[in-house]
């Protein structure tokens, strides 16, 4: 393995990869030496993202398409198999804040739309990528998540229902991709700064109380840098943390200390979303 480039030779699949941590995340594989395919529904933004990476010495071409709409996502994965076959490292990015308000006030239609490219937009990638991994025997699944999935949040059920839901999935596909070869993980990049948080402070239509929250956050200065997102994912893709398969990681956490104590996670069942008694 090169040490400067670990990923040298290896190819992988942003989605949602058109700006914000989505562009961070592709321009960071890059980096490790991963030829990138950087999905996402706007054309110009993937161009952008493209050019980033081939700025600076890296390769990576952009594909168009929406995760929630099954036909662009079915021509898009033979676009991707033709140029890359079997993917490496599929990253499970895209997502939607959602639609904020009493439950008995959002529509049960908008109320779905964060679960649909949330989680279903998730499992649609997988249940396209996945078979020439496990064909292959190796690759890892890095599924995007957030602390929501474990807060309460009485005006924000939608986004959070969906990370809980996303990571939990994450776990039991973690547990049955084992035999194969294939690592899955839950990443919780910690509270960003993006276009689509910094939205929220302003938007009329988020609940006031989702934007107390958000703007407390950044008052408080709560914000994790990109940078350790990045470094969290990168680590995740190299492959340094394969025992731990199925299991929530965040930036929060230190990953020296989970490597070392990875046996006692595993026995005691930890980094999992589970009811305690």
């Amino acid at each position: 393995m090169n040490a400067k480039r670990p990923l040298a030779g290896r190819c992988a699949l942003v989605t949602g990869g058109g700006g914000g941590l989505g562009r961070a995340f592709a321009l960071g594989l890059a980096a490790d030496g991963a030829e990138v395919a950087v999905l996402g529904r706007t054309e110009q933004t993937l161009n952008e993202t493209v050019s980033a990476i081939e700025s600076v010495g890296g390769a990576a071409f952009a594909v168009c398409a929406d995760v929630v709409d099954p036909s662009s996502m079915d021509a898009a994965a033979e676009a991707i198999h033709e140029r890359l076959g079997a993917l490496d490292v599929l990253l499970n990015n895209a997502a939607v804040m959602g639609y904020t308000g009493p439950d008995w006030e959002v529509s049960p239609e908008r109320w779905w739309s964060a679960l649909e490219v949330n989680l279903l937009g998730a499992y649609r990638c997988v249940h396209l990528f996945l078979p020439r991994m496990m064909k292959r025997g190796t690759g890892r699944i890095i599924n995007v998540s957030s602390g929501a999935a474990s807060m309460r949040v009485e005006a924000y059920t939608s986004y959070s229902t969906s990370k809980a839901a996303l990571t939990h999935w994450t776990d039991c596909l973690g547990t049955a991709l084992r035999k194969h070869g294939i690592a899955v993980f839950a990443l919780g990049p910690g509270f960003q700064r993006t276009p689509g948080t910094e939205a929220m402070l302003e938007d009329p239509a988020v609940h006031e109380s989702v934007r107390t929250i958000f703007r407390d956050l950044f008052e408080q200065r709560r914000e994790v840098g990109e940078d350790r997102a990045v470094e969290l994912m990168c680590r995740l893709a190299r492959g340094e943390a394969d025992e731990l398969t199925g299991r929530y990681v965040s930036v929060h956490d230190d990953m020296a200390e989970l490597t070392r104590d990875t046996a006692k996670i595993l026995r005691e069942d930890k980094l999992t979303l589970r009811i305690r008694t």
